[in-house]
C-alpha cells in the first residue's frame, strides 16, 4: 500500500488495546507476498484474523472468507 503497510493498518483498525474504531470481531485478512518462516504468526499476533500468501490461490481465499461468514 502506498501510504502505510499492513502492520500500520491493523493498528489503526484494531487500535491500542483493542480500542479501535471497528469491532474487535471484524475479520481482517492479511494478503501478503511475504511467506518467510514466522510471518503468519507475526501477522496473527499483530491482530489479523487470517493470513493468505501471494500468489493467492482463489480456493484458499474462498475458504478463509467462508469461515468468517458462518
Amino acid at each position: 500500500m502506498p501510504e502505510m503497510d499492513g502492520l500500520e493498518l491493523i493498528r489503526v483498525i484494531r487500535g491500542d488495546a483493542q480500542g479501535g474504531r471497528y469491532s474487535p470481531d471484524l475479520p481482517v485478512v492479511a494478503l501478503t507476498a511475504f511467506s518467510t518462516p514466522g510471518e503468519r504468526e507475526k501477522l496473527l499476533e499483530a491482530g489479523f484474523s487470517a493470513y493468505v500468501s501471494k500468489p493467492v490461490c482463489m480456493e484458499q481465499l474462498r475458504r478463509v472468507i467462508f469461515d468468517f461468514s458462518k
